[in-house]
């Protein structure tokens, strides 16, 4: 029996009702210590805490004192620091108290495993979604600040063209001519020198209101334009950051407008050339859509960053364009970014 006990890979730690223990091999391999104090929070050889390794776990929340109290416990992660383990090793316990059909517990077992390596990927993945989130966010405050700039830009003009617009100080010097003649008007028109320019003028001034009235509303545009852009990049920001570790269905070709959307500015300013084939690919597909949104954008900007080196080098002689496609082959979906910028 103690050689099956041992052949366990999993730790296994038994308590009677005054705290005797039994526990086989893999239990003190895991747990790198003593394992005959493993019903005391802190000793001079290991420290138990929570998953944060900074908060102690209280002696009566244990595992094991939880069982020698009739309570179970399912899936309980834990960090232990021992002297012989002074990293550090992350284990899941569970308990259960030790009694016969309707009697009060007179004893305790727990089982636990090492979850090291999975809570480590765990902690290294969300670094690493992290990082992505800054690259995304700093490709968004770039192009929202372009627009911005744009958008000032476009009311500067504005405010110029109104403050010190010389059409109104031309018709300021119409009215005060038709003030001045009020009473020869007719005359003044017909035969002085100057009232026979009156009509000249006020056609000239017609049609200068006009052009000026067709910029405004060019520059208007613009302005409306830019700001329909931010609007656009936070709205679907707000759309990628809710519940962004939850998968969900997503429309596929709104999810690739929405990044295309975030480095928009970016590649207008270089001229570049986007194409999107979804080709047999659905109509929506089942994803995390933050972290799909974030490995977008990087490809793009990669793609985009390609094409400015072999820009610098003098070498790109075409118009520069990058191409999203999206296909099924067997049972995977594949997104392809190509452009035709320098090769690695």
């Amino acid at each position: 029996m103690l050689a099956i006990f041992d052949s366990i890979s999993d730790g296994v730690i038994v308590a009677d009702e005054k705290g005797n223990l039994t526990f086989n091999q893999s239990a003190e391999r895991i747990i790198g210590g003593r394992v005959d104090t493993v019903l005391e929070q802190r000793t001079e050889e290991y420290s138990i805490f929570y998953p944060d390794k900074v908060t102690p776990i209280p002696t009566e929340e244990l595992p094991l004192v939880r069982a020698l109290r009739g309570e179970a416990t399912d899936e309980m992660e834990m960090f232990i620091r021992t002297t012989a383990k002074p990293e550090g090793v992350y284990i899941s316990a569970n308990g259960r108290p030790i009694a016969s059909p309707g009697t009060t517990a007179h004893g305790g077992v727990i089982v636990f495993r090492d979850v090291t390596e999975r809570v480590r990927a765990e902690e290294a993945l969300v670094q690493a979604f992290a990082q992505g989130r800054l690259e995304v966010m700093d490709t968004i405050l770039h192009n929202i600040g372009n627009a911005i700039t744009s958008v000032a830009i476009g009311v500067g003009t504005l405010k110029e063209q109104l403050v010190n617009d010389p059409l109104i100080e031309r018709l300021a010097a119409l009215s005060e001519a038709v003030k001045a003649h009020a009473g020869d008007w007719d005359d003044y028109v017909q035969h002085d020198p100057q009232g026979q320019q009156v009509r000249p003028f006020l056609l000239a001034l017609a049609a200068d209101f006009v052009e000026q009235n067709r910029e405004l509303i060019r520059t208007v545009e613009r302005v409306n334009s830019q700001t329909s852009h931010i609007v656009d990049i936070v709205r679907a920001q707000r759309g990628f950051d809710s519940k962004a570790m939850t998968s969900k269905d997503v429309d596929l070709r709104q999810a690739i407008s929405g990044a295309l959307k975030i480095v928009q500015d970016s590649f207008a300013s270089r001229g570049i050339r986007t194409h999107v084939d979804c080709g047999n690919a659905p109509e929506e597909i089942r994803i995390q859509e933050t972290q799909f949104n974030q490995m977008l954008v990087n490809l793009l900007k990669n793609a985009m960053e390609a094409i400015d080196e072999l820009k610098k080098s003098g070498g790109l002689k075409e118009q520069p364009r990058i191409e999203i496609r999206v296909c099924v082959q067997q049972d995977f979906l594949v997104l392809e970014v190509e452009d035709n910028g320098i090769g690695i």
